[in-house]
């Protein structure tokens, strides 16, 4: 990955120790289940069977509470796909979850808007939603396969969708997240979402309609992570780069920064390090600098216009952020805010504070 970063000679570029943690709104998450690869859907897949995959098959435990985010596009030919979370339920006793947030967005065909815009609009959606919202998922039985979906949506070819949700398992035993995506013409689709096996790999030897490549020989986005939150200080005034990531022999490792990525767990058939660009984390930083009132955020990697996801002074906001025109934000009390990368953005953002205005 090629880097052009220009900053003044007196602010050197800083690499910043973050503290990765399961809390980020005085809620312990237990794990972030995030999901874009492969992030466009093959028709391919859809067989007699389930009609339909999952990218997901996550075993679920008694009293934890899980975030989960999905983003793909269905670039099928003919296929009108429900894609979602749900969950599935392996024993013969129902089970209870609690719905604590959610959100979804999804571009329109016949009104395109940009992904960047889909992502952070869901993003500020999902922060702001406040809910408990109890469901009971079946016990497994051919009627329903066990099956309960929890957040979807039906799109249509060239369509994004981008959801993410927070759920508690109040009950049951042998409970599984299941991302999936199935064939939204069948009427009682749910139940083959229950059905639809995992993601293989003859399914990833195929090749991407949209890349000059297979799906096996791209970077799979989809695991699940310990830790929701990365928390760091800016002990000076020097900018810091984050959400970048280096992609080196398939995996993503840390660029400039140390713990900013992790290795998640129960990934597809391809085994790979970090989330590139950490979609989905909340960073939360904090600058010991007295009186660092002020802050700019700057997309290093990119010209086109930036539309990031932050919490500044206690509201969640989209701004907008370029490198002609870098989001400049003022802190009333503190020296910190929040930043979520959305999807459809870059990583690679620079953050810089500072004592007077920019």
């Amino acid at each position: 990955m090629t880097q052009n970063i220009s900053i003044s000679p007196t602010l050197a570029l800083q690499q910043i120790t973050m503290s990765q943690t399961q809390n980020y709104d005085g809620t312990t998450v237990n794990a972030f289940i995030y999901e874009n690869g492969p992030e466009n859907i093959d028709e391919t897949w859809f067989d007699t069977a389930a009609y339909g995959r999952a990218f997901t098959y996550v075993q679920l435990i008694p009293g934890y509470i899980y975030e989960a985010e999905f983003y793909n596009w269905n670039w099928t030919n003919t296929k009108s796909v429900r894609l979602g979370i749900g969950i599935k339920n392996t024993s013969t006793t129902s089970a209870q979850v609690t719905i604590l947030k959610k959100a979804i967005s999804k571009t329109d065909k016949l009104n395109p808007k940009p992904s960047n815009i889909i992502g952070s609009d869901m993003t500020v959606k999902f922060m702001k939603d406040t809910q408990s919202t109890p469901l009971s998922i079946p016990a497994n039985s051919g009627a329903t396969q066990g099956f309960k979906d929890l957040l979807s949506e039906t799109i249509v070819r060239s369509e994004l969708v981008n959801g993410r949700i927070r759920f508690r398992v109040d009950s049951g035993t042998s409970l599984y997240a299941k991302i999936y995506f199935v064939d939204s013409t069948k009427t009682d689709w749910e139940k083959f979402a229950g059905w639809t096996n995992l993601i293989s790999q003859a399914d990833l030897n195929r090749p991407d309609s949209q890349k000059p490549q297979t799906y096996l020989s791209e970077t799979s986005y989809t695991g699940v992570y310990q830790n929701v939150n990365r928390a760091f200080t800016v002990p000076n005034l020097n900018p810091v780069e984050i959400a970048l990531g280096q992609k080196l022999n398939n995996k993503i490792v840390d660029l400039y920064n140390i713990n900013e990525f992790e290795t998640p767990s129960n990934t597809l058939p391809f085994v790979v390090n970090g989330n590139q660009g950490n979609y989905g984390i909340v960073y939360t930083p904090y600058c010991s600098v007295p009186n660092a009132k002020y802050f700019k955020l700057t997309p290093k990697k990119i010209a086109t216009i930036q539309r990031y996801v932050i919490k500044e002074n206690g509201f969640w906001k989209i701004v907008d952020a370029s490198q002609t025109s870098p989001y400049k934000g003022t802190l009333t009390g503190g020296t910190s805010f929040w930043f979520v990368l959305a999807g459809g953005n870059h990583g690679d953002v620079e953050i810089q504070f500072s004592t007077t205005p920019f």
